[in-house]
């Protein structure tokens, strides 16, 4: 299996579609914050993200919501949304999509 970063996928597809605002969506069951780190230098030109959060550990290694959102904020996304992403276990929220985004990029 080949693993890339998201620092060299950022590159190619930069070069590929020229595009000059990224919006990342991440569903990486648990991995997502090892995902943004990848990124390197090229987080400064990622707009906004999204990011699945665990309430409840669902994955060994995977960090709590809170860890996740605060190490996304000392990385300077802000906090835009937050919805429940498991309706079928009901009352139990067990995850949730996070979206953020950059505030230098907007206004």
């Amino acid at each position: 299996m080949r693993l890339d970063t998201a620092a060299s996928l950022f590159a190619k597809y930069k070069n590929e579609v020229g595009f000059t605002r990224a919006y990342l969506k991440m569903d990486t069951q648990g991995h997502d914050r090892e995902v943004v780190i990848g990124a390197g230098k090229w987080l400064e030109e990622i707009v906004g993200l999204q990011s699945e959060l665990a309430i409840h550990k669902l994955y060994d290694g995977s960090p709590r919501y809170d860890e996740a959102l605060a190490d996304y904020t000392a990385r300077g996304f802000a906090l835009s949304a937050l919805f429940p992403n498991n309706a079928g276990n009901f009352p139990d929220m067990l995850e949730m999509d996070c979206v953020m985004y950059r505030r230098s990029f907007v206004g």
